[in-house]
């Protein structure tokens, strides 16, 4: 149980999609998000990553019946170990930079989440 001061900027909403983090144009890792907010996402994953590993992530939605895609430049952090039995970690990731339309269409997704 969390006790101190909240010190994050933007909400999270409970949301699972399938992901891609690349790295140095090799695909790191496919995975899976636990939540997400306008300003990063929480990942799990078998592997885990340093704090300060800079990707990109490859997120699809579906939205409106549309296929979005979200390509953000993220960096990893925080990680966290053993959040689930099987040895998964979790990693936080920073959304750095997206493209106008990524900015437009994660609003939109985070939007839908809210209500």
């Amino acid at each position: 149980m969390f006790l101190g001061t909240e010190r994050r900027k933007y909400s999270r909403y409970h949301f699972k999609i399938d992901i891609e983090f690349v790295v140095k144009n090799e695909t790191i890792f496919s995975t899976k998000s636990r939540n997400i907010s306008t300003g990063g996402i929480f990942v799990i994953s078998k592997e885990f990553f340093p704090v300060g590993t800079v990707g990109i992530l490859n997120m699809e939605f579906h939205f409106d019946d549309e296929k979005v895609i979200i390509t953000p430049q993220g960096e990893v952090v925080s990680v966290m170990s053993a959040i689930e039995p099987e040895k998964f970690f979790g990693m936080g990731v920073e959304f750095l930079r997206m493209d106008t339309q990524s900015e437009i269409n994660l609003s939109n997704v985070i939007k839908s989440l809210g209500l």
